[in-house]
């Protein structure tokens, strides 16, 4: 539910499905920059996944985070973030039923039931897929 400036709401609430390569990496990046925005977000991490050591070459994880939950790791860690609430789901993308409810859907998964379930979802999405040595950006 964004708003503009005219004094209607500025919350927001958002999911990153997926917090391997690009979701990890992705995470850094944004929750400064959404914290510093303005809007009141609530940011919704989705992976299913604990943090292995050969996750720690490619994301934005360490050895002492691993056999975590890797939502769990990530809450933590941006919980000091003033306007940003962190909620962590620890399971995988299996349902429609798990997209309603968000602003926007971040889809940063490499498999493609999650990524067909996003596609075909009435949300507003972005789907930042890597495939092999470049970037597509793709969204709805």
């Amino acid at each position: 539910m964004i708003m503009s400036a005219n004094g209607k709401s500025n919350k927001m609430k958002l999911l990153v499905v997926g917090l391997g390569g690009i979701g990890s990496q992705l995470t850094e990046l944004i929750v400064p920059a959404l914290d510093i925005s303005g809007l009141n977000v609530e940011l919704n991490f989705m992976d299913g996944d604990i943090v292995e050591d050969n996750n720690l070459a490619h994301q934005r994880f360490s050895s002492e985070d691993e056999n975590s939950p890797k939502v769990e790791v990530l809450q933590q860690r941006y919980q000091r973030y003033e306007n940003v609430r962190t909620v962590s789901h620890n399971n995988n993308l299996t349902t429609q039923s798990q997209l309603e409810g968000y602003d926007i859907i971040v889809v940063a998964v490499d498999r493609h039931e999650p990524r067909n379930l996003v596609h075909g979802s009435d949300a507003h999405w972005v789907d930042p897929r890597c495939q092999g040595d470049g970037w597509l950006l793709i969204d709805s």
